[in-house]
């Protein structure tokens, strides 16, 4: 999270020079409601460290918001992504054994694609010149530059910030993955879910591998919102998007309310899926599977690539 407070502020924003302003606004905000992961121990920290607030960004506001929920008072009916018009599911990942990133370090040898864009936001040692490398992994409608992404390397060389200072919630276990194509805007877009629980959790494993149904039910995590991080092809790479606009533009139907980043909402897209990709850990390697639902079943189709 990197500090990042996620809030619905509907855009991108920079808090410098106005975090003050930000910290009068939304101290009171309820983040539990929002998330159980951002509590008000986050909050007390981010408020204690106001100097920070100049130079964190709130990265980008879109990375650890829930996955959408229906709106209170709402007559829309709840669809499933692979549902709704416009939006072509291009491949689902599910992580069997989930891709644990400890301190914003990825623990695994395999290294999905939109790692680089996550390291982005805030891991400062995954490049060698931060500012002028990680600028790219940013969408354009974020407007975030070079100069901005210059200030955070310098505080932190000042303050002497140790790792708990700059991620205070060091654990994600990422479960997901959704690749689909807005046929409206011709976007392709990388939705990535995870979970960020208050302690490190040791052996996860979500599901029987020779049962969708079963997903579900073997969720160690069950009792926390899990986050969803969107991510958006352009210039032919990965980077990191905007929520807002993603969740409230690219998605937003006058009709219906999407569903399907949330774990439950994911294990029935996988169950509807003629076919998905599945990710587990094998003798200490991971591997990747193509599982074909049958009435009888998920068969194994292909794959069993070791990373």
């Amino acid at each position: 999270m990197v500090l990042s407070i996620c809030l619905k502020i509907g855009k991108t924003c920079w808090l410098e020079p106005h975090a003050d302003n930000y910290i009068k606004k939304y101290s009171t905000f309820n983040f539990k409601k929002q998330n159980p992961i951002i509590s008000k121990k986050i909050m007390n920290l981010i408020l204690s460290k106001r100097s920070l607030l100049s130079i964190f960004l709130c990265i980008i506001i879109n990375v650890g918001l829930k996955a959408q929920e229906p709106v209170l008072g709402s007559n829309k009916p709840e669809v499933y992504l692979d549902k709704i018009p416009d939006i072509k599911i291009e491949k689902l990942v599910f992580y069997q054994n989930p891709l644990f990133i400890e301190y914003k370090k990825l623990t695994d040898e395999y290294i999905p694609e939109w790692y680089p864009a996550y390291c982005a936001n805030g891991y400062f040692a995954y490049f060698k010149d931060y500012a002028h490398e990680a600028v790219k992994y940013f969408h354009s409608i974020s407007g975030i530059t070079t100069e901005q992404l210059s200030k955070p390397i310098q505080m932190i060389k000042e303050k002497s910030l140790t790792l708990q200072d700059l991620y205070p919630n060091p654990y994600e276990y990422m479960f997901g993955e959704i690749w689909f194509t807005c046929q409206k805007t011709n976007e392709k877009i990388v939705l990535v879910m995870g979970y960020v629980p208050p302690s490190k959790v040791d052996n996860v494993s979500f599901g029987d591998i020779n049962s969708t149904s079963k997903i579900s039910s073997n969720n160690p995590f069950k009792d926390l919102g899990n986050i969803t991080m969107p991510y958006i092809y352009e210039d032919n790479l990965l980077k990191l998007a905007n929520q807002p606009y993603v969740f409230d533009k690219v998605l937003k139907s006058k009709s219906v309310i999407w569903k399907g980043a949330s774990f439950k909402d994911f294990s029935v897209l996988l169950t509807n899926a003629s076919t998905y990709t599945r990710s587990r850990l094998k003798n200490g390697h991971r591997i990747f599977e193509t599982v074909k639902n049958t009435p009888s079943g998920p068969v194994v189709v292909a794959g069993s690539e070791v990373w």
